[in-house]
């Protein structure tokens, strides 16, 4: 996946929201349509954990918060550019305690652009298809 950095205007936000990709500027757009999202950040933070004797790190793509209060961490990846060291950064993600609440999710964007934006594209990180 090339980098191509960028600022999205974001209606939802009244701001600009950043990308790193052609890709994420994509769901980022789709995102900004979603009704049910009121609010959208950008690398909104740094998770941290050991793993076999060294600390490893991970940014989520985006968080968006959705109008009935709950949350969703999100990673912006085509399927066959995850790579392990990625995919252990996802599965850390979906096992972290302070995300493992029933109004936070954690999933991975995997949409086909020509489809309608909606919610239905979420594949949640305890799926077998978020691997």
């Amino acid at each position: 996946m090339g980098s191509y950095a960028g600022w999205w205007w974001s209606s939802t936000m009244g701001d600009h929201v950043g990308f790193e990709s052609w890709l994420e500027r994509d769901h980022a757009m789709l995102l900004d349509f979603q009704v049910d999202v009121v609010a959208l950040a950008s690398q909104p933070f740094w998770l941290s954990w050991r793993h076999e004797d060294r600390t490893r790190r991970h940014v989520p793509d985006f968080f968006a918060r959705q109008a009935d209060g709950s949350g969703v961490v999100i990673d912006v990846r085509p399927d066959d550019q995850i790579q392990q060291a990625d995919a252990e950064a996802f599965d850390a993600t979906a096992r972290a305690e302070w995300i493992a609440t029933p109004a936070l999710s954690v999933g991975r964007y995997c949409l086909g652009m020509s489809r309608r934006p909606s919610t239905d594209h979420i594949i949640r990180a305890d799926s077998p298809h978020s691997r």
